[in-house]
């Protein structure tokens, strides 16, 4: 019994992890200009209804003064529509991993339509500060969902055809620009 007991703690022992199914993928935008209303800033579209699993965003930014903005990552079906966007290069872990079926939209100019709100994934508080005389109005927020031993139990899904993983900024921004990164898988099942 004590045996076979020290057998399956072996794995645990040697920091065993079961390797992820999936090819990772990873996006950003540098410098986008912070828009002054409430909208998306960015989105992870899936056009294909392929299955989305949202691993990380990363939020970073430089403002004029020092301030607060409440982000929350959202889940729109439909997509957004209208306004002016740009789609980052998507680069995959693997050299050898199949061509991305998602679409990374960073909006230059505020869609015309929010596409429906199905979810609500996480809020942020994102404060961004100045220290005393020393002004250095930036701050980092990062967002890290699930982890290696059970991939689907923590993550954010998209099942959906014409569905997206969005970055919204709930109101009035105080940052003059924003670098936003975020890093999912993907799969047919």
């Amino acid at each position: 019994m004590l045996k076979r007991s020290l057998w399956s703690l072996l794995p645990c022992l040697l920091g065993a992890q079961p390797a992820l199914a999936w090819p990772t993928y990873w996006a950003s935008t540098y410098n986008l200009a912070v828009p002054a209303g409430a909208t998306d800033v960015v989105c992870l579209e899936n056009p294909n209804g392929i299955v989305v699993r949202l691993l990380g965003v990363s939020v970073y930014g430089v403002g004029a003064v020092a301030g607060t903005i409440n982000i929350s990552v959202v889940r729109r079906t439909p997509t957004n529509t209208g306004g002016t966007s740009t789609t980052p290069a998507i680069t995959g872990s693997d050299v050898n991993a199949s061509a991305t079926q998602t679409i990374f939209r960073a909006y230059t100019a505020n869609p015309t339509a929010l596409g429906t709100l199905s979810g609500t994934f996480r809020n942020l508080r994102w404060d961004i500060t100045t220290n005393g005389s020393n002004a250095d109005p930036t701050s980092t927020a990062m967002l890290a969902f699930g982890n290696l031993r059970e991939p689907d139990a923590t993550v954010p899904l998209l099942r959906s055809r014409n569905s997206a993983f969005c970055i919204s900024f709930n109101g009035a921004a105080v940052a003059s620009t924003v670098t936003l990164d975020m890093a999912w898988s993907e799969s047919n099942n």
